[in-house]
């Protein structure tokens, strides 16, 4: 496996990722099954950046069953601003899906915190919930400094 600089940080990131949008597989009685196989024999491979998100549906879940008591190194992602009823950027929503994430996903930390989408807003309707993007970055890393919870946020 080939590794790559992730950004301007200094984490070394495998090239191929795994994606947790599809970990549920085809029968859903499988469903745990499936994303321990799928997770274990991507670390297996030397993939050690795993993403995922609220929107993939039972994704977090099942990576938080898949990676239960995993020893081998990786990078977990994640995103934030989407709920079932949509999107939403406001302050304390995005807070609150951190905080659901880190619970389905069964960490107490994450590497990568990003809001997802966040292309798709306007500035004017971004900086509706935050004055600035050093608001949302200020409240979001205070959240997760105060917890210890994130090495990168994106």
């Amino acid at each position: 496996m080939r590794y790559r600089r992730f950004g301007r940080t200094e984490l070394q990131v495998s090239a191929v990722s795994l994606g947790g949008a599809y970990l549920r597989g085809d029968d859903p009685d499988r469903a745990q099954e499936n994303a321990r196989e799928v997770v274990g024999r991507a670390l297996d491979l030397g993939c050690n950046y795993i993403d995922t998100a609220p929107l993939y549906g039972e994704s977090e879940t099942l990576l938080g069953g898949a990676l239960a008591g995993e020893t081998r190194p990786f990078y977990l992602a994640t995103k934030v601003g989407f709920k079932p009823e949509g999107f939403d950027y406001r302050r304390d929503s995005v807070l609150r899906s951190l905080e659901r994430s880190l619970g389905l996903l069964g960490r107490s930390k994450l590497t990568v915190a990003q809001i997802h989408e966040a292309a798709g807003i306007s500035k004017g309707g971004f900086y509706h919930h935050f004055t600035s993007k050093e608001d949302v970055l200020t409240a979001v890393l205070m959240r997760l400094a105060f917890c210890g919870s994130s090495k990168v946020l994106a």
